[in-house]
């Protein structure tokens, strides 16, 4: 049952990581095409990302220790 649970689990943050990368992108090239002062862009979209892969890396590990690696 955990095992299921915690599969479904990273399935679903595999595809809200997906659509996560997907709205920045998208965010960013509309603000690029309008000319604004690129705020997003510069500031806050790198930080997102990298906050995003820590995250991502930590619930691998957390995976990894409950020996769900592949499947």
């Amino acid at each position: 049952m955990e095992r299921e649970f915690l599969i479904e689990w990273r399935e679903g943050l595999i595809e809200l990581s997906r659509e996560l990368t997907q709205a920045l992108r998208r965010h960013a090239e509309s603000e690029q095409r309008a000319g604004h002062q690129m705020l997003f862009v510069n500031l806050i979209y790198p930080r997102v990302v990298e906050y995003w892969k820590h995250m991502t890396a930590m619930i691998y590990w957390i995976l990894s220790v409950k020996g769900i690696r592949r499947y």
